[in-house]
């Protein structure tokens, strides 16, 4: 550091000045660039929150739309077709990777959707409430895709009418 002082010392005034007005120029514009890197992460991170805020209201939305259950009826189809015609409108062939029956009278059944949201998992749970006559969810496992976290795998056993849970 003595070296660069000797050096100035050296410098006329004018000298000393000009060199003053440059450092102080790199450190504003350095300044500059922090600064709007800076509000760049701000405007990026209130995107996310801004896209949360969204999701969020969407599930709230989805929500608010469930009622109380109908009771399901003596003669209420299987269930696996149940479920079948309750969940291909929401999710489709190609994310229901599973349906199959848990036991041998049909009562209980499980179910793995791919690659779904989480608004399509609150349809889904609703759709087994409402639209599939009664169904119980009996397990419910949600585990979100790593290489993308809006993403999820839903694993569920689900009991129709008259199964113990």
């Amino acid at each position: 550091m003595s070296a660069v002082a000797a050096w100035l010392a050296e410098r006329t005034p004018r000298e000393r000045r000009v060199l003053a007005v440059a450092a102080g120029l790199v450190v504003l514009l350095v300044a500059w660039a922090g600064v709007g890197a800076l509000v760049d992460d701000l405007a990026t991170l209130q995107a996310r929150v801004d896209a949360r805020a969204d999701e969020l209201a969407a599930v709230q939305r989805l929500a608010a739309r469930l009622t109380d259950a109908p009771p399901p009826s003596a003669d209420a189809p299987p269930l696996v077709p149940r479920l079948e015609h309750a969940l291909l409108p929401l999710v489709g062939r190609e994310r229901l990777a599973r349906l199959a029956p848990l036991d041998a009278d049909g009562r209980r059944a499980t179910l793995r959707l791919t690659d779904v949201t989480l608004a399509e998992v609150v349809q889904v749970l609703h759709a087994l409430e409402q639209d599939a006559a009664g169904v119980a969810v009996l397990r419910l496992d949600l585990a979100k895709h790593a290489d993308d976290p809006q993403r999820f795998e839903l694993t569920a056993d689900v009991g129709g009418s008259g199964s113990a849970g």
